[in-house]
């Protein structure tokens, strides 16, 4: 009986040892097809978008390497590479004597007859990607309107650029606007765009935050980030928590990299660039995946998978269209974590105000904004409307840029770089600084000098806008009768808002040819064809090279004349 209790027991613990034998052996071969699977998923992947510089990047502490330590007085070749990884710009950027990018010297003491503007922004304004930046042409633009010098007792107006290029909004709000403050800046803008918003990082704690100080001491620069060396081009890698190693999987690809050798043109083609890209991804997997310690399918599993942007940052260029049950903007489209993102950023920028008497808020706009790319602008939208819902004026640039000129030109300000994103080409930083040149001038006559009745575009263009993108959500879930309700409610609106003010203001909300479009195509598909006809007049004489409004409206005449001939 005892020696049958015992045979039992150990078949049993047998049998249990066999079955978790099985059960890790077969979680092992799941584990290593998993991973087999994440290799052979990220590592061909090369569609994102990269510069090659021919000097490295400084320290990667932004707090303690602020403009001072690594100046960039001598040429900077930059190269920028599209996701395919063909080059569509090639140019030397001038830094000056502090560090950010400029053809003139900056100093920390403001001469009594200087008004001091100063630009923080990313790389829209840090404009690596052109030979000239476009805050030096703000500033030629103001020096020659000498009513407004006279108006404000000054002799001269300068503009002082301080941008990096890859900040994220966290960035511009802890970080660069106190350097921007100890400049004693008059007035200060903070350039943002929807464009980086959806790109989540690890959110800036400000009361952890050291403000950076600037000083004519030299300091010593932070150490260089991690590097790795892919066929003598040097890449770094971005780490946003734990140790900077290979095998800690916050660490990213970095998407700056450094040439000692300044490779001439035919060295660095498409072929060759994706080449180092799936090296560069190689490497880093091989230590995130093939030797990673741990579990990577077990925490895909409790909802915690291993995702590796580094080997592919891929951006996308639409969501999916789902339906919705109410009429607010499309939020469910939008990237998770979103919202709460934006929400956190809106009241950072409201404690900014507080800061500085004379602070502006300006939305850069993108190709994307004016082709309309639905996939944005749903970001673009959702931005716009906290900032409204927060009472936070925010200044949309393409209200004061030339929109009427129709497409084939808004193409020749941006560069072609595959992804409709806003790097301005050469002949756009002309037109650029000239829209900020006219923003600025208006705020200055209104609310510095107290002369000005012209408001800023904020406070004309926004609601217009946000009903405008409620119109589409309805229009995109089929409630044509809603959606066209809007529309209307948003030329009313831009029309009350013109219509109290005592001269037209020197720009027009740039969206609204398509706004006018977008309803005459609801008042044609209705059956109300001789409406459809009158907004189509409408969106031409404010854009006549609104090509949609174009083609539309000849559609509609002919058929209409058509039918009358029957």
């Amino acid at each position: 009986m005892k020696k049958s209790f015992l045979h039992s027991c150990k078949t049993r613990l047998l049998e249990v040892f066999l079955i978790c034998t099985a059960l890790v052996i077969g979680y092992l071969a799941v584990e290593v097809g998993y991973r087999t699977y994440l290799w052979y998923t990220y590592v061909p992947k090369t569609e994102y978008q990269i510069a090659i510089r021919s000097t490295p990047l400084p320290g990667g502490d932004y707090c303690k390497n602020m403009g001072v330590g690594s100046p960039k007085t001598a040429p900077t070749r930059i190269r920028l590479f599209s996701p395919t990884g063909k080059r569509y710009s090639d140019i030397y950027a001038k830094g000056h004597n502090l560090g950010w990018t400029s053809f003139k010297g900056y100093t920390l003491k403001k001469p009594k007859s200087e008004f001091r503007i100063s630009i923080v922004g990313s790389s829209f304004s840090a404009c690596i990607s052109s030979s000239r930046p476009w805050p030096d042409v703000v500033e030629s633009y103001l020096n020659k309107d000498k009513l407004l010098l006279k108006k404000l007792g000054v002799k001269r107006i300068s503009v002082l650029n301080i941008s990096e290029a890859g900040m994220p909004i966290d960035g511009l709000i802890y970080y660069l606007l106190p350097v921007a403050l100890q400049f004693s800046s008059d007035l200060v803008i903070m350039n943002l765009t929807s464009d980086f918003l959806p790109q989540r990082s690890a959110p800036l704690n400000e009361n952890q935050r050291v403000s950076p100080t600037l000083s004519s001491k030299k300091t010593q620069p932070p150490p260089p980030p991690l590097v790795i060396d892919v066929d003598g081009i040097k890449i770094p890698l971005l780490c946003r928590g734990g140790p900077e190693t290979l095998p800690n999987p916050s660490c990213e690809i970095h998407p700056v990299w450094y040439d000692p050798k300044n490779t001439e043109n035919a060295d660095l083609d498409k072929e060759k660039i994706n080449r180092l890209k799936k090296k560069a991804a190689q490497k880093i997997l091989w230590d995130q995946v093939v030797c990673a310690s741990s579990p990577l399918l077990l925490l895909k599993l409790l909802n915690h998978p291993f995702t590796k942007k580094s080997a592919a940052i891929v951006f996308p260029t639409s969501f999916p269209k789902e339906k919705r049950s109410d009429s607010q903007l499309p939020q469910n489209l939008l990237p998770s974590g979103y919202e709460e993102d934006t929400q956190r950023i809106v009241s950072a920028l409201l404690k900014t105000q507080t800061a500085h008497p004379h602070i502006i808020f300006t939305h850069n706009i993108l190709l994307r904004d004016l082709i309309g790319t639905d996939g944005w602008t749903h970001w673009r939208d959702f931005f716009i409307e906290m900032t409204q819902d927060a009472h936070l004026s925010l200044v949309n640039i393409g209200d004061y840029l030339p929109i009427e000129k129709g497409e084939a030109e808004w193409r020749k300000w941006y560069l072609s770089d595959g992804h409709l994103s806003g790097h301005l080409s050469d002949a756009g930083i002309l037109v650029y600084g000239e829209g900020i040149a006219k923003m600025i001038r208006a705020y200055l006559l209104k609310n510095v000098v107290g002369e000005g009745t012209e408001p800023l575009s904020s406070e004309v263009c926004n609601e217009s806008l946000l009903e405008f993108a409620r119109g589409r959500a309805l229009q995109e879930k089929g409630d044509l009768a809603q959606a066209l309700r809007m529309f209307s409610n948003a030329i009313d609106l831009y029309h009350k808002k013109t219509a109290l003010l005592q001269d037209s203001p020197s720009f027009k909300c740039y969206f609204l040819p398509d706004l006018y479009q977008h309803r005459a195509a609801l008042f044609e598909k209705l059956g109300q064809p001789q409406k459809a006809l009158k907004d189509y007049d409408a969106a031409l004489q404010i854009n006549p090279n609104h090509e949609l409004s174009k083609q539309a409206r000849e559609a509609l005449a002919k058929k209409i004349t058509i039918e009358q001939k029957k």
